[in-house]
């Protein structure tokens, strides 16, 4: 099955560092270190504090996390599957035994509906109106769906559509 890890991050990296340099190889804080700005360092290393978490929930032993080559996050040698999303001080890491995954957070902000024409045909501009919310909400399907999907080169705008939304009160 899949799981969803939430992360409301407060730390810095050094208390990071402080607290779960166990957790960790040697090398993967170093190569955070290497980032400049310290929202990438925290970043880097906070989805492989929860990997590793998970991984000895679940027995797991040997949970690298990699790139493909396309960029996608693995888990290198098993058949996990990963997806991460970051925004604002939130980090959320969808993990999934057995199916592909993909997922998104974004934070509503007006300006995403200024740059809507950039991610959506016209349609889709109808459908949602001038609505900041269906907006983020479309930008979050686009970018999971790419998550999920994997390849470079795909188009949010050419191949992946939303068609519909239902609005619940």
């Amino acid at each position: 099955g899949g799981v969803i890890f939430t992360w409301e991050v407060s730390e810095g990296f050094d208390s990071l560092y402080q607290t779960y340099k166990e957790v960790l190889r040697a090398e993967e804080w170093r190569f955070a270190d290497t980032y400049p700005i310290e929202k990438r360092k925290v970043e880097y290393v906070v989805p492989r504090i929860i990997l590793y978490h998970y991984a000895q929930k679940e027995g797991i032993s040997g949970c690298i996390l990699a790139k493909d080559g396309h960029n996608r996050p693995i888990i290198a040698g098993h058949q996990i599957d990963i997806s991460i999303t970051h925004s604002h001080e939130k980090c959320v890491v969808y993990i999934h035994d057995s199916r592909r995954v993909g997922i998104d957070l974004e934070k509503i902000q007006q300006k995403i509906v200024a740059i809507g024409e950039k991610f959506l045909v016209e349609t889709e501009k109808k459908l949602l109106g001038d609505s900041p919310l269906l907006h983020t909400l479309a930008w979050s399907i686009k970018e999971a769906a790419f998550k999920l999907v994997g390849q470079k080169g795909l188009s949010l705008k050419k191949q992946v559509y939303v068609l519909a939304y239902t609005h619940h009160t």
